[in-house]
C-alpha cells in the first residue's frame, strides 16, 4: 500500500537566521523531493541583475554617507556599514538569492532528490519594480534616519514568528469548518501555487511507493494549501509545520 507524506514547511522570508534553521530542518526530515515557493523568473532575475543592483546599492550608500570619503576603499567601508545597519542588510537580502532556494538547492545537490520552483512569475515581476526603488539614495537616506537598532531588527522577526504560530494554530483548529465550506476567495496566485504543488506531488508519487515530500513556502499560504490540496491528494498525509528559527 502506498504511503506518502507532504510537509508544508512555512517560513519567514528574509529571516537572518533562516538559512541555518532550514538547513538543519531538512537534514532532520530527509525529504525525498522538494518544491519551493519561488518563480524561475525571479531566480534568473537575481542571477542576471543582482550584482549590478548591489553595486548600485553600494554607490547610493556612499553618496548618502559623507564618511565614505574618509575611506580609501569604498567597497570595504560599505560592507562594514551594511553589517552595522540592519535596515540596510534587509535591503541587501532583497537582492540576493533567497535562503529558501539556496538551502533547498544545496540539499538537492547533496542528496540527488528532485526539486522544483513552483511559483508563477507574473505577479513576482511587479515586486522587482519596487526593489529598484529601495536602493535609491533617497530611500537609503530615509532608512538611515530611522536608525533601527539591532535588537529591534530581530524583534520584528520574533513578532512575525509569534503571528505565524497563532495563524498555524487557527488553521489547524478551523480544519473541520474548512472541510464544510468551499472557499472561493483565494486569489489566482494561490490557486496556481496549489495547482503546481499538486502536479509536483503527483509526479513524485507516480514513480514511488512511499516517501516524504516537502513544500517550502511563506507561512501565510498555510490555509489555502491545506484546503485546496486535501481533496486533490486523498492518499497523502498533509502536515503543516512552521520552521523554528531559535538555534538551541
Amino acid at each position: 500500500m502506498r504511503s506518502f507524506r507532504l510537509i508544508v514547511l512555512g517560513v519567514i522570508h528574509l529571516h537572518p537566521r533562516g538559512a541555518m534553521a532550514l538547513d538543519r530542518r531538512l537534514k532532520t526530515i530527509r525529504p525525498n523531493a522538494l518544491t519551493v515557493e519561488i518563480s524561475p523568473w525571479s531566480i534568473q532575475w537575481r542571477q542576471r541583475l543582482g550584482r549590478r543592483l548591489q553595486a548600485r546599492l553600494y554607490r547610493s550608500i556612499q553618496f548618502v554617507n559623507d564618511q565614505a570619503e574618509r575611506y580609501p576603499d569604498g567597497s570595504s567601508f560599505v560592507a562594514q556599514f551594511i553589517r552595522t545597519h540592519p535596515q540596510l542588510r534587509w535591503v541587501q537580502l532583497q537582492l540576493q538569492e533567497p535562503y529558501e532556494w539556496r538551502i533547498a538547492k544545496r540539499y538537492h545537490t547533496r542528496f540527488h532528490v528532485p526539486m522544483v520552483a513552483v511559483e508563477e512569475g507574473a505577479d513576482v515581476r511587479k515586486k522587482f519594480v519596487s526593489i529598484r526603488r529601495l536602493i535609491t539614495p533617497d530611500n537609503i537616506r530615509f532608512l538611515l534616519e530611522k536608525n533601527i537598532s539591532e535588537s529591534r531588527f530581530y524583534d520584528e522577526f520574533h513578532h512575525e514568528e509569534n503571528r505565524a504560530s497563532r495563524y498555524l494554530a487557527k488553521v489547524k483548529m478551523d480544519e473541520e469548518m474548512h472541510r464544510k465550506t468551499n472557499r472561493a476567495d483565494f486569489d489566482l496566485r494561490e490557486i496556481n501555487l496549489c495547482r503546481n504543488v499538486e502536479k509536483s506531488v503527483n509526479r513524485f508519487q507516480s514513480c514511488r511507493e512511499t516517501g516524504t515530500f516537502v513544500h517550502i513556502c511563506g507561512w501565510r499560504h498555510f490555509e489555502s494549501l491545506k484546503l485546496k490540496l486535501t481533496p486533490l491528494l486523498p492518499f497523502t498525509d498533509i502536515h503543516l509545520e512552521l520552521l523554528r528559527y531559535t538555534i538551541k
